[in-house]
This record gives C-alpha cells, structure tokens and sequence, in this order.
C-alpha cells in the first residue's frame, strides 16, 4: 500500500470512528428521552387511573375514561392493574411479568419503579388513599417511540455510509495534496543521471519539508 492510500485509509477510518461513537450516543440519548416522556405518560395515568378506582366520591370510572378518552391518547395495549397490596410473585409470572430484584423495597419507599420487558413498558406506582397502601401497575407498549427510534437508526445508518464516502473522496484529495510533490521530486531525480549531474531540482517557492528536501538534494549535487 503507497502512502498516498495508506493516509486516505487512515483518515477514513478515524473520522468514520468518530461518526460512528456521536452516532451510538446521539441515538443512546434519544432513546432515554424517548423511553423517559413515555414512562411519565404511563405514570401520570397510573395516578388519574388509581384517583378513579379508589376514590370512587370523587371521580369515578365514567368520569376517569371520558377524561382518557378526551385528554389522554390511547397507549397500544394499555392494561391496567390494581393490587391492595405488593403483587406477588405467583401472579406476575401467571402474566409472563418479570420484575427488577429491587421492586418491593422501592415501592415499600414509596418509589414508583419502572422497567421494560420485551415491547412493554411497566409503570408501578404506589398510592396511598384512607391511610392505606395500594399499588397500580400500568403497562402499554411504546409503538410511536420504537417507530422513532427505527427511523433514526436507518437515518443514523445512511449518514454514516454518506460520511464515510464523503471522508474517502476528501481524504484521496488531501493525500493528493501531500504526496502529489514528493512524486513529482522523485520523478526529477529518476532523470538525473551521470550524464546531466548539471540538472537540479527547481526551487520550491515556499518554506517547509518539500522545500527543505529539495534544497538539501540539489546541495549534495554541487
């Protein structure tokens, strides 16, 4: 590999890298956010869902889904889940519902505990009415995120092979640019022969390694 090749190669690949690492954390955020805002939508149903169930003087279930129905789009698949007390594990796993080892201790803190499985998202909130402790579980799939997040890693794709291709033909240029002078020395000094040790190399018209090059060979010929 000349060197001309070996410099585009090389700048290819480390603004391809580049690209590549502000692409995984552009997308890592964006997923955050994402999978956050829906979290904060489940809850925030969990809260008005359990206010309707539990405190039926003042709003009951007719009153919680015409509010849903006018207020809060519909969540794909949305369920909704009453406990008088922390599930168990019997009833969970009846429902294929895996729970984060620290689920009681959060909710017996107070702490609303969250967690995906599979396509799922899972919002478990612990309420208190009449000094009593429920918990609500809400759970709904997040199909306008995941259709986001796939739009994004096929734009993210895309601009990763237009960047690298766009770094190739700019890096070939660049290279051109550095190694096209020492080629053109090295073709003058192939001319150079025991018949013409007259010929000297032209002067470079600016400072630097090239010229510096050309200076020290035309100086071993005198």
């Amino acid at each position: 590999m000349n060197i001309r090749n070996k410099i585009t190669t090389l700048f290819t690949l480390l603004t391809g890298v580049i690209i590549l690492m502000l692409s995984v954390f552009i997308y890592h955020f964006s997923k955050r956010s994402i999978d956050r805002e829906f979290f904060h939508r489940l809850t925030v149903r969990g809260g008005i869902a359990a206010q309707a169930h539990y405190e039926e003087g003042i709003m009951g279930p007719v009153v919680y889904n015409e509010i849903r129905q006018k207020h809060l789009q519909p969540l794909p698949d949305e369920k909704e889940y009453f406990f008088d007390k922390i599930p168990d594990s019997f009833f969970l796993s009846s429902h294929h519902i895996t729970l984060p080892p620290d689920f009681e201790e959060q909710l017996n803190a107070g702490k609303t505990v969250q967690f995906i499985q599979g396509l799922t998202y899972y919002s478990v909130i612990p309420y208190k009415y009449s000094g009593k402790q429920y918990v609500v579980m809400m759970s709904a799939r997040n199909d306008y995120g995941e259709e986001a997040l796939r739009d994004m890693r096929q734009n993210l794709i895309l601009g990763i092979i237009l960047a690298v291709i766009i770094v190739f033909v700019v890096g070939m240029l660049f290279s051109a640019e550095i190694v096209n002078p020492i080629s053109n020395i090295i073709q003058r000094v192939k001319r150079i022969s025991v018949t013409n040790l007259d010929m000297r190399l032209p002067e470079q018209p600016s400072r630097g390694e090239i010229s510096d090059l050309t200076q020290t060979f035309n100086d071993m010929l005198d």
